[in-house]
């Protein structure tokens, strides 16, 4: 029954996630319109983030690039669901004007009218500070989330002050998903290890 939800829970979803990632031209977090590459199936083991060993449900990710592959965006699916999409600029971070333009509870409550959480009464509160910057939802075991988190290490420009490099949003549901906020980063090489198991029974 869990899945059963849950896939009518990314259905309900994908409409809004596949408007972010649709063609060849689409918009940045930031409201810039900009080119994307042609968006290529990714193997789950090689997805640049942890959603997969986080939701092991997630059954195929898709990636594109943009700005001359400094930015990746990786959208993470169920079936033909989008639930997930990752914008991550490897080399560069988010700048306060473009975090205080897309921190917007008014978007943040529109997005949760497009899951099945918009005819609950989910809680809505802010990521706490050290884990990030952005909104997250939720009701039962189910979480819907549109935030920023700074998931690299420092680097070596003067000018980092360790804004976030990461945007995420999605919805889901699970034992996993309270969790989700704090957990979320890179793949590591033991949950890639993890689900390469996993797939190959």
């Amino acid at each position: 029954m869990w899945l059963l939800n849950h896939r009518l829970a990314a259905a309900a979803t994908a409409l809004f996630l596949t408007a972010c990632t649709s063609g060849n031209e689409a918009l940045t977090v930031g409201g810039a319109r900009t080119v994307f590459s042609d968006p290529v199936a990714v193997d789950i083991v090689n997805a640049r983030f942890n959603i997969p060993s986080l939701l092991p449900e997630v059954d195929h990710v898709r990636r594109t690039l943009r700005d001359n592959g400094s930015v990746v965006v990786e959208t993470y699916y169920i079936g033909d669901a989008p639930i997930i999409v990752v914008e991550h600029a490897s080399e560069a971070w988010f700048s306060d004007l473009t975090l205080s333009k897309a921190i917007d509870e008014t978007g943040f409550r529109d997005f949760l009218g497009s899951t099945i959480m918009g005819v609950g009464n989910p809680v809505i509160s802010r990521v706490p500070r050290g884990q990030g910057r952005g909104f997250v939802a939720t009701d039962g075991d189910c979480i819907a989330f549109h935030f920023f988190k700074r998931i690299k290490g420092t680097t070596s420009f003067d000018n980092d002050r360790q804004n976030p490099d990461t945007f995420i949003v999605g919805f889901t549901c699970g034992d996993n998903a309270a969790s989700f906020v704090d957990r979320f980063g890179f793949m590591s090489p033991a949950e890639a290890a993890r689900i390469g198991r996993r797939h190959s029974i």
